[in-house]
């Protein structure tokens, strides 16, 4: 690390101090996959002759070469990538590389192995394209038995993923102009669900799909899912906006399979997104990546990566790809 000192200088400010002659090396840290490499830059401070050695500090630790460019092993772990002043050998920096495949880590919540699915239609019919009931319907009725989904048994701890579909529910009201939380959302499957006389189901992925979709000029995202209460049961939910009022999440775009239109078929992969994510992730507690920082989840890994056309209910699905643990790479089939 570099050498510092941090000093008030009488402001109500404080400053940090770099002595001359330290090294620095940046990135000070770093991820990247096995047998990948990554550039690392040093400086000395306070001027003066700036070259360095450098080198790794455990053996089968990787290499580097005299430009700062270091490659890891082709296995996982923590490699330090050490900078030294050729002026003054004394002085030297460390850097840390975490060497990982990426794959999601399995944090021990629980998995849905055994789902159903159940379709809300929210708002007026006619917002959405005249395909997009019909074809959100075959693909949730045909994903059952496929390779696409058979991506998520490695996740589901010795079982395989199945997935029956349970139907539509029509819900008239309008939704509202304000973005929903997952409170919001577990009111309106229930409202939904009340209205047909059906109980709240722990199993079932209800896929609320709204006839707007608010933010969508400057939209942060293009569905979401989440997990919240109807009637003391925990249900499991995906929010998926009308796709027809945002250009940016129309994937993927011009290029479908088997015809239709492009807003079904964007709305298509992110359906398959969410309900992948449901699966493996229901609670945020099971199968993600945590190394970027935030959540990564199975589809999080590989948005906007497509492999031609996915086969689900007879006929072919422009679906994103998802992560796949045994692969180290996103993959539309296992």
């Amino acid at each position: 690390m570099a050498e510092s000192a941090s000093a008030h200088n009488g402001r109500g400010v404080f400053v940090t101090v770099v002595t001359p002659g330290t090294v620095v090396v940046t990135p000070e840290q770093a991820v990247i996959q096995p047998g990948t490499s990554v550039q690392m830059r040093a400086s000395v401070a306070g001027g003066g002759d700036q070259r360095v050695t450098w080198s790794v500090g455990d053996p089968g630790a990787g290499s580097v070469n005299g430009n700062g460019v270091y490659t890891a092993p082709r296995l996982e772990g923590t490699f330090r990538v050490i900078a030294t002043s050729m002026a003054d050998p004394t002085r030297s920096a460390a850097a840390t590389v975490k060497s990982s495949w990426g794959n999601l880590q399995d944090f021990g919540g629980r998995v849905v192995p055994d789902a159903k699915a159940v379709a809300v239609w929210w708002g007026d019919p006619n917002a959405f394209p005249p395909d997009a009931r019909s074809s959100m319907e075959a693909l949730l009725a045909g994903l059952n038995g496929t390779s696409y989904l058979a991506i998520a048994d490695q996740y589901m701890r010795g079982k395989k993923a199945t997935l029956s579909f349970a139907g539509s529910l029509q819900l008239s009201s309008a939704p509202p102009d304000q973005e929903m939380t997952g409170t919001d959302l577990a009111a309106v499957v229930c409202e939904a669900l009340d209205a047909q006389g059906a109980p709240p189901d722990p199993n079932t992925a209800y896929m609320v799909y709204a006839a707007n979709f608010p933010g969508a000029a400057h939209p942060t995202f293009c569905g979401w899912h989440s997990w919240a209460t109807c009637h003391g049961t925990a249900i499991l939910m995906a929010y998926l906006p009308n796709l027809a009022l945002s250009r940016s999440c129309q994937w993927p775009g011009g290029s479908v399979c088997d015809g239709g239109d492009v807003v079904t078929q964007s709305l298509a992969t992110v359906t398959a997104h969410e309900l992948m994510e449901i699966l493996t992730d229901p609670t945020a507690t099971s199968w993600y990546d945590p190394d970027n920082g935030h959540i990564d989840e199975i589809a999080d890994k590989c948005v906007r990566v497509f492999q031609g056309c996915t086969p689900a209910g007879g006929r072919g699905w422009q679906l994103q790809a998802e992560w796949s643990n045994s692969a180290h790479d996103c993959v539309t089939q296992p």
